[in-house]
Protein backbone atom coordinates (compact mmCIF):
# COMPACT_ATOMS: atom_id res chain seq x y z
CA UNK A 1 0.00 0.00 0.00
CA UNK A 2 1.30 3.43 -0.67
CA UNK A 3 1.00 6.37 1.26
CA UNK A 4 -1.54 9.08 -0.60
CA UNK A 5 1.05 11.97 0.44
CA UNK A 6 3.79 10.66 -0.87
CA UNK A 7 2.11 9.78 -4.28
CA UNK A 8 1.46 13.67 -4.41
CA UNK A 9 4.82 15.10 -4.02
CA UNK A 10 6.75 12.32 -6.10
CA UNK A 11 3.69 13.91 -8.74
CA UNK A 12 4.35 17.77 -8.22
CA UNK A 13 4.90 19.90 -11.25
CA UNK A 14 8.72 21.19 -11.34
CA UNK A 15 9.12 24.75 -9.63
CA UNK A 16 10.05 26.94 -12.22
CA UNK A 17 12.60 29.79 -12.61
CA UNK A 18 10.02 32.39 -13.84
CA UNK A 19 11.04 35.71 -15.01
CA UNK A 20 9.39 38.93 -16.17
CA UNK A 21 12.32 41.01 -17.36
CA UNK A 22 13.95 40.78 -20.93
CA UNK A 23 17.61 39.21 -22.17
CA UNK A 24 20.21 42.84 -22.45
CA UNK A 25 20.99 41.80 -25.45
CA UNK A 26 19.54 39.45 -28.55
CA UNK A 27 20.84 35.51 -28.39
CA UNK A 28 22.54 34.76 -31.56
CA UNK A 29 20.58 32.84 -34.36
CA UNK A 30 20.90 29.14 -33.72
CA UNK A 31 19.78 27.20 -37.19
CA UNK A 32 19.82 23.75 -35.88
CA UNK A 33 17.54 21.26 -35.52
CA UNK A 34 13.75 21.89 -34.06
CA UNK A 35 10.18 20.20 -35.01
CA UNK A 36 6.94 21.48 -33.66
CA UNK A 37 4.94 18.54 -32.21
CA UNK A 38 1.27 18.60 -31.35
CA UNK A 39 -0.71 16.18 -28.76
CA UNK A 40 -4.08 16.00 -29.30
CA UNK A 41 -6.77 15.33 -26.66
CA UNK A 42 -7.59 12.39 -28.25
CA UNK A 43 -4.15 10.83 -27.99
CA UNK A 44 -4.48 7.16 -25.83
CA UNK A 45 -3.19 8.34 -22.33
CA UNK A 46 -4.04 5.46 -20.63
CA UNK A 47 -4.94 1.61 -21.53
CA UNK A 48 -8.73 1.56 -23.01
CA UNK A 49 -9.42 -0.72 -19.94
CA UNK A 50 -8.21 2.16 -17.74
CA UNK A 51 -9.97 4.82 -19.68
CA UNK A 52 -13.56 3.15 -19.16
CA UNK A 53 -12.84 3.08 -15.41
CA UNK A 54 -11.93 6.90 -15.78
CA UNK A 55 -14.58 7.44 -17.99
CA UNK A 56 -17.20 5.83 -15.39
CA UNK A 57 -15.93 7.47 -12.12
CA UNK A 58 -16.05 10.93 -13.67
CA UNK A 59 -19.33 10.04 -15.15
CA UNK A 60 -20.81 8.35 -11.75
CA UNK A 61 -19.61 11.73 -9.50
CA UNK A 62 -21.19 14.16 -12.36
CA UNK A 63 -17.98 15.55 -13.56
CA UNK A 64 -17.59 16.58 -16.09
CA UNK A 65 -14.11 15.29 -18.40
CA UNK A 66 -14.69 16.48 -21.92
CA UNK A 67 -11.67 18.43 -21.97
CA UNK A 68 -9.65 16.34 -20.14
CA UNK A 69 -6.94 13.81 -21.35
CA UNK A 70 -5.48 10.92 -18.82
CA UNK A 71 -2.39 10.36 -18.85
CA UNK A 72 -1.36 8.19 -15.67
CA UNK A 73 -3.60 5.89 -13.55
CA UNK A 74 -3.01 3.95 -10.00
CA UNK A 75 -5.14 1.71 -8.04
CA UNK A 76 -4.43 1.12 -4.56
CA UNK A 77 -5.37 0.45 -1.11
CA UNK A 78 -5.71 2.88 1.21
CA UNK A 79 -5.79 2.75 5.02
CA UNK A 80 -6.28 5.62 7.05
CA UNK A 81 -4.44 5.90 10.32
CA UNK A 82 -6.88 7.16 12.87
CA UNK A 83 -10.13 5.65 14.39
CA UNK A 84 -12.26 3.69 12.65
CA UNK A 85 -9.09 2.36 10.81
CA UNK A 86 -10.98 1.85 7.13
CA UNK A 87 -9.25 0.87 4.04
CA UNK A 88 -10.72 2.57 1.11
CA UNK A 89 -10.30 1.16 -2.98
CA UNK A 90 -8.12 4.25 -4.24
CA UNK A 91 -8.19 5.20 -7.50
CA UNK A 92 -6.03 8.26 -8.47
CA UNK A 93 -6.40 9.76 -12.05
CA UNK A 94 -4.17 12.47 -13.29
CA UNK A 95 -4.60 14.25 -16.39
CA UNK A 96 -4.47 17.18 -18.66
CA UNK A 97 -6.60 20.03 -19.17
CA UNK A 98 -7.65 21.42 -23.24
CA UNK A 99 -9.54 24.25 -24.18
CA UNK A 100 -9.94 25.31 -27.72
CA UNK A 101 -8.17 21.76 -28.65
CA UNK A 102 -5.15 23.19 -26.79
CA UNK A 103 -3.20 21.55 -23.59
CA UNK A 104 -2.78 24.22 -20.90
CA UNK A 105 1.00 23.53 -20.10
CA UNK A 106 0.54 24.12 -16.26
CA UNK A 107 -3.29 22.75 -16.02
CA UNK A 108 -2.71 19.26 -14.44
CA UNK A 109 -5.14 17.70 -12.03
CA UNK A 110 -5.43 14.57 -9.66
CA UNK A 111 -8.67 13.35 -8.93
CA UNK A 112 -8.57 10.89 -6.16
CA UNK A 113 -11.46 8.62 -6.02
CA UNK A 114 -12.35 6.59 -2.59
CA UNK A 115 -15.04 3.29 -3.07
CA UNK A 116 -15.98 5.11 -6.50
CA UNK A 117 -16.45 8.41 -4.88
CA UNK A 118 -14.71 11.71 -5.43
CA UNK A 119 -12.45 12.37 -2.17
CA UNK A 120 -9.87 14.97 -3.32
CA UNK A 121 -8.87 17.57 -5.91
CA UNK A 122 -5.67 18.49 -6.39
CA UNK A 123 -5.41 21.35 -9.28
CA UNK A 124 -8.14 23.82 -10.64
CA UNK A 125 -10.58 23.42 -13.40
CA UNK A 126 -10.82 25.79 -16.01
CA UNK A 127 -13.59 25.38 -18.96
CA UNK A 128 -12.87 28.12 -21.42
CA UNK A 129 -10.81 30.54 -22.43
CA UNK A 130 -11.09 34.11 -24.51
CA UNK A 131 -8.08 32.95 -26.60
CA UNK A 132 -7.35 31.89 -30.47
CA UNK A 133 -5.14 29.10 -31.63
CA UNK A 134 -3.34 31.05 -33.89
CA UNK A 135 0.21 31.09 -33.06
CA UNK A 136 3.00 34.20 -33.60
CA UNK A 137 6.74 32.61 -33.03
CA UNK A 138 8.19 31.28 -35.47
CA UNK A 139 10.51 27.33 -34.87
CA UNK A 140 13.75 29.03 -35.66
CA UNK A 141 13.13 32.01 -32.81
CA UNK A 142 11.78 29.19 -29.83
CA UNK A 143 15.34 27.24 -31.24
CA UNK A 144 17.26 30.46 -30.71
CA UNK A 145 16.03 31.40 -27.34
CA UNK A 146 16.01 27.70 -25.66
CA UNK A 147 20.14 27.68 -26.68
CA UNK A 148 20.37 30.81 -24.73
CA UNK A 149 18.47 29.16 -21.88
CA UNK A 150 20.67 25.84 -22.07
CA UNK A 151 23.35 27.68 -22.06
CA UNK A 152 22.91 30.17 -19.58
CA UNK A 153 25.08 30.40 -16.15
CA UNK A 154 22.82 28.59 -13.46
CA UNK A 155 20.72 27.02 -15.94
CA UNK A 156 21.28 23.40 -14.05
CA UNK A 157 21.30 21.39 -17.16
CA UNK A 158 22.99 18.18 -18.38
CA UNK A 159 26.17 19.80 -21.32
CA UNK A 160 25.57 19.02 -24.63
CA UNK A 161 22.05 19.40 -25.21
CA UNK A 162 22.30 22.26 -27.59
CA UNK A 163 23.62 19.72 -30.16
CA UNK A 164 20.17 18.11 -29.69
CA UNK A 165 16.91 18.48 -31.74
CA UNK A 166 14.31 20.55 -29.83
CA UNK A 167 10.51 20.23 -30.05
CA UNK A 168 8.04 22.94 -29.59
CA UNK A 169 4.60 22.73 -28.87
CA UNK A 170 1.66 25.47 -28.70
CA UNK A 171 -0.72 25.98 -26.23
CA UNK A 172 -2.01 27.86 -23.47
CA UNK A 173 -0.26 28.38 -20.03
CA UNK A 174 -2.12 29.91 -16.80
CA UNK A 175 -0.32 32.92 -15.15
CA UNK A 176 -1.95 32.67 -11.52
CA UNK A 177 -2.41 30.51 -8.61
CA UNK A 178 -5.02 28.36 -7.90
CA UNK A 179 -6.49 30.53 -5.53
CA UNK A 180 -6.51 33.84 -8.41
CA UNK A 181 -9.03 34.29 -11.13
CA UNK A 182 -7.63 32.52 -14.58
CA UNK A 183 -5.22 34.49 -16.21
CA UNK A 184 -4.70 32.45 -19.89
CA UNK A 185 -2.32 33.08 -22.34
CA UNK A 186 -0.63 31.84 -25.34
CA UNK A 187 2.06 29.71 -25.11
CA UNK A 188 5.05 27.75 -26.34
CA UNK A 189 6.84 24.43 -24.44
CA UNK A 190 10.18 23.66 -25.49
CA UNK A 191 12.51 21.13 -24.50
CA UNK A 192 14.75 18.46 -25.91
CA UNK A 193 13.60 15.58 -28.23
CA UNK A 194 14.97 12.78 -26.28
CA UNK A 195 14.53 10.44 -29.20
CA UNK A 196 17.50 12.09 -30.65
CA UNK A 197 19.48 12.36 -27.71
CA UNK A 198 22.15 9.37 -28.76
CA UNK A 199 23.69 9.09 -25.31
CA UNK A 200 20.20 8.55 -23.97
CA UNK A 201 18.92 6.08 -26.11
CA UNK A 202 21.06 2.87 -25.77
CA UNK A 203 19.28 3.16 -22.22
CA UNK A 204 16.06 3.36 -23.71
CA UNK A 205 15.69 6.68 -21.70
CA UNK A 206 12.93 8.82 -22.98
CA UNK A 207 9.68 10.53 -22.24
CA UNK A 208 6.45 11.13 -23.69
CA UNK A 209 6.10 14.84 -24.31
CA UNK A 210 7.05 16.35 -20.45
CA UNK A 211 11.10 16.03 -20.73
CA UNK A 212 13.72 18.78 -18.70
CA UNK A 213 14.93 21.03 -19.34
CA UNK A 214 11.75 22.55 -20.83
CA UNK A 215 11.06 26.33 -21.17
CA UNK A 216 7.70 28.26 -21.16
CA UNK A 217 7.22 30.97 -23.20
CA UNK A 218 4.26 33.53 -24.02
CA UNK A 219 3.58 33.75 -28.01
CA UNK A 220 5.24 37.37 -27.95
CA UNK A 221 8.74 35.81 -27.24
CA UNK A 222 8.74 36.44 -22.85
CA UNK A 223 10.00 34.01 -20.92
CA UNK A 224 7.58 32.55 -18.02
CA UNK A 225 9.66 30.06 -16.63
CA UNK A 226 12.26 27.64 -16.91
CA UNK A 227 13.50 24.38 -15.54
CA UNK A 228 16.35 22.18 -15.57
CA UNK A 229 16.96 18.59 -15.53
CA UNK A 230 19.50 18.31 -12.58
CA UNK A 231 17.96 19.10 -8.93
CA UNK A 232 20.51 20.75 -6.64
Amino acid sequence: MRNLLLFLAATTTTVLTATSCSRSSSPAPDNGCIQRIVIKQSDAGLSPEHTRTADSLFDVNHIDHRNYRYYAFQSDTFQTLYSPFKKYDEKVIRLDQYVNGLRIFNGEINYIFWDGALHYIAGKPIQSANLDTISSLSLRRLRTMFTSELLRPGANVTPGFTDSCYKAEFGYFNLSNDLEPQNLVKAWRVTINYSSASWYAPYGYGYPYDGYPAAYYKDNGQLIGFAGNIIN
